[in-house]
Parts: C-alpha cells; sequence; structure tokens
C-alpha cells in the first residue's frame, strides 16, 4: 500500500519532462524511480529481521 502512495505521489513530477496527464510514459519513471528507492529499503529491513530471529 504504501508503494502505491509514493508511485501516485511522483507520477505527477514526471510532468517535467513531458505535457500531458497520466501516461505510461509517466507511470515508467514513477514505478522506476519508486523502486529504486524501495529495493534496498526493504532489503535492509530485511537483513535486520534476519539478524534478529539469529538472536
Amino acid at each position: 500500500m504504501y508503494i502505491y502512495i509514493i508511485h501516485v505521489v511522483i507520477t505527477p513530477l514526471a510532468l517535467v519532462f513531458q505535457e500531458g496527464g497520466f501516461n505510461l510514459y509517466n507511470n515508467g519513471f514513477a514505478a522506476g524511480f519508486v523502486a529504486a528507492l524501495m529495493i534496498p529499503f526493504l532489503e535492509a529491513v530485511l537483513k535486520n529481521n534476519k539478524e534478529e530471529e539469529k538472536a
């Protein structure tokens, strides 16, 4: 759910690169940007959870 919210917030920011409303290019840009932010965050969270389970 949080990833969806971030995606919806970032998509209008892509309008700087193109004119128009929500379109395929804006959604692709937003999805790539969200993935670039969320993957390292999720990896760190999962790594911490695994370390806590070992202790």
